[in-house]
């Protein structure tokens, strides 16, 4: 069993202000340095197998305040990179950057690193370790990615807290493919047959579509008339695939398309609509640990659209690929009926 004991640093001035801190190498101010010593305090009868700290001054610092002063240094458990964010407050930050950053998955630092990267790095750090118990000095985003991975939520975490984290308890992620491209460039047909390797017959199909006219009820009618004939289920889910996903009965499932599941939530709800219904299908994905391959497109390569709903349409959609994308296992690009390799499968 691999056990996890991660402190987060002792507060810092830019903790004070509200400053993003990042790689800056902030120190511990007074009430930090005091932190540091409380939590050695209250670990002094805890044995530990190994104790680990990053490398950045406030939480070696912290370590060796705790009583840790042979505490192994790490670059993989820092905090993660923010870029351009760092040194600025929450509310210096524009609109879509704090968006993306309370959802936490897909968010990217401008000039910085990825939440993704940072997962990487640490669960790479996280898995090289031997069973035991092991103590982090760390940072917040660390200790949030490393919660992330078993499965819980947000959650406040002051300065000089301790978090337990039993290792083993961490979910297993299904596969995720993305195939993305123009019309007709062979997306769906390479998504039905990639989900026929994976699935071995038994896939489910989650349809976005609405039959709003005649030309689109036909398509609709055509496309279950050929999936009646391979067995697999469909589900159908204009809005809601994330509720989809989860009543699913099939470890394999494929979602065509994603780019009518924006088109819906747009127009039902708008931006705001959009976002967490796409943060719900990633959760959900996250959560039931089934497979997934997601078909949609790419819209931006044309002209700049001339009103204000088609340009958020495009806006939206962009978001909404790269977010699944920097979330996939694998994905494709799609042109001609050929597909280039985007993300190579792990």
């Amino acid at each position: 069993m691999k056990e996890l004991w991660l402190v987060r640093h002792g507060t810092t001035e830019w903790n004070v202000s509200g400053r993003i801190q990042g790689h800056a190498d902030i120190p511990l101010n007074a009430l930090g340095e005091e932190q540091a010593r409380a939590v050695g305090q209250k670990l002094s009868e805890i044995p530990f197998d190994a104790v680990w700290c990053s490398d950045l001054g406030r939480a070696r610092r912290t370590a060796q305040l705790a009583g840790h002063l042979r505490a192994v240094p790490d670059a993989r458990i820092r905090e993660l990179d923010f870029g351009g964010c760092e040194g600025l407050t929450w509310d210096e930050l524009d609109g879509l950057t704090r968006d993306d950053l309370m959802a936490y998955e897909g968010f990217q630092a401008p000039s910085g690193e990825s939440t993704a990267a940072l997962t990487a790095r640490v669960t790479e750090f996280v898995d090289e370790l031997p069973d035991g118990r092991h103590l982090l000095f760390t940072h917040g985003g660390v200790v949030r990615a490393l919660l992330h991975e078993c499965g819980e939520g947000p959650t406040h975490l002051a300065n000089g807290s301790v978090t337990r984290i039993a290792w083993d308890c961490r979910r297993k992620l299904g596969r995720l493919a993305v195939l993305t491209g123009g019309v007709r460039s062979g997306k769906s047909s390479r998504a039905l047959k990639v989900a026929a390797e994976w699935g071995k017959g038994d896939v489910s199909f989650l349809a976005t579509a609405e039959g709003l006219d005649d030309e689109m009820r036909l398509r609709i009618a055509n496309h279950r008339r050929e999936r009646e004939e391979t067995g697999w289920e469909t589900l159908e889910c204009p809005r809601d695939a994330a509720a989809a996903l989860l009543r699913a009965k099939n470890q394999v499932c494929v979602l065509d398309c994603l780019t009518l599941l924006v088109t819906n939530l747009l127009l039902e709800g708008g931006t705001d609509f959009v976002k967490s219904g796409i943060d719900d299908l990633v959760a959900a994905w996250r959560s039931s640990g089934k497979d997934l391959i997601v078909v949609t497109n790419e819209v931006g390569w044309g002209i700049v659209p001339d009103n204000e709903l088609s340009r958020d349409f495009r806006d939206l959609l962009g978001w909404a690929n790269q977010r699944l994308m920097d979330q996939a296992s694998e994905g494709w690009l799609c042109a001609s009926g050929r597909a280039l390799v985007l993300k190579p499968s792990l």
